[in-house]
């Protein structure tokens, strides 16, 4: 369940500043050709915390507005291909 916004707030804020944003990655597999072709990297909340879901950590950063600045500084982009 999905925390309140004001009780929220502390732990996006605490998460953000900690940059504790965690990126895991799902591989990408070809329908044409055997093996992993890529991998798609996700944002994760930290283990544990209410807000580890994407879809209850992204609702907690929209409704209390801290989308645009704080999300693009969370953590360096991710991209991945196998060598």
């Amino acid at each position: 369940m999905l925390a309140e916004p004001l009780t929220a707030a502390p732990e996006l804020d605490r998460i953000l500043a900690d940059r504790a944003i965690r990126s895991v990655y799902q591989p990408i597999v070809g329908l044409d050709a055997p093996g992993t072709v890529g991998f798609e990297a996700l944002a994760r909340g930290p283990e544990g915390s209410s807000l580890e879901r994407p879809d209850h950590l992204f609702a907690a950063a929209r409704e209390l507005g801290r989308t645009t600045s704080k999300r693009a500084s969370s953590s360096p982009p991710a991209s991945c291909a196998p060598s």
